[in-house]
């Protein structure tokens, strides 16, 4: 099955964003070194982006929220990763700021009131809503954000997949419950398992660092989920995204 265009700009980066999450101390390689291949890989995913005909405004809206995300990730790591990353955070590489736990919500927002329903317009917000599914949380991580953040999540959840017939609606997924919320809310496996499925078929290399799991062991997971419909504990959907419990 052909990769979608979104999955084929953005996989490596979301490819990057897993490994990071299972780096610990001591690390492979350097901070530094780390840093810089995943500026590179931003770079080749904005590249990508602009080779499949994305606008400029739909390139930046994508690489902000990956930056974002990454950011937050590298920050949350023990030890040297987070005392590099945070004078070399990415958003300030790229976009010569640190507010993006606060503007990663506002794009957001305003992709969610875009009256615009192309394809295109549907892959950025896709995108926004992988990162918010792998963890991404910003301004929304202090205690009693955990509501508010679900809600933003379903509405987005529910933009992606509208009409969209990329995307294959598991009847009994459930939301990770993994920030203490308590809700009876069902989220359908929809293009997060679809999407990162189509992650295993890239074969880029990411941090080209050893890992204790891989990509290819979310993917699986979140496959086998998706396809059978069953319903993951918390606990279960943080093992296939590589987050600790």
């Amino acid at each position: 099955m052909p990769l979608s265009r979104v999955t084929e700009a953005t996989g490596e980066a979301f490819n990057a964003l897993v490994q990071l999450r299972h780096l610990v101390s001591p690390l492979p390689v350097s901070a530094e070194a780390i840093s810089r291949e995943v500026i590179a890989i931003i770079e080749r995913t904005q590249q990508r982006a602009r080779r499949a005909g994305y606008t400029h405004q739909e390139i930046e809206d994508m690489s902000y929220a990956l930056v974002a995300a990454v950011d937050e990730v590298a920050l949350a790591r023990p030890g040297e990763l987070a005392e590099h990353w945070v004078g070399n955070l990415l958003q300030m590489h790229f976009f010569g700021e640190n507010v993006a736990g606060d503007v990663f919500f506002s794009r957001l927002e305003r992709l969610m009131r875009a009256e615009s329903h192309v394809h295109s317009w549907r892959d950025v917000l896709r995108v926004y809503f992988l990162c918010l599914s792998f963890g991404f949380a910003g301004r929304y991580r202090v205690r009693g954000g955990e509501g508010e953040l679900l809600e933003i999540s379903d509405a987005a959840r529910a933009l992606v997949v509208q009409d969209d017939d990329d995307i294959k609606l598991s009847p009994r997924g459930a939301r990770p419950d993994d920030r203490g919320v308590k809700t009876r809310r069902r989220l359908p496996m929809i293009g997060f398992a679809a999407a990162v499925l189509g992650l295993s078929a890239l074969v880029y290399v990411g941090l080209r660092v050893s890992l204790a799991s891989s990509l290819d062991d979310a993917v699986r997971c979140l496959d086998a989920v998706g396809r059978r419909g069953v319903e993951v504990s918390g606990a279960g959907m943080r093992q296939c995204v590589g987050e600790e419990g």
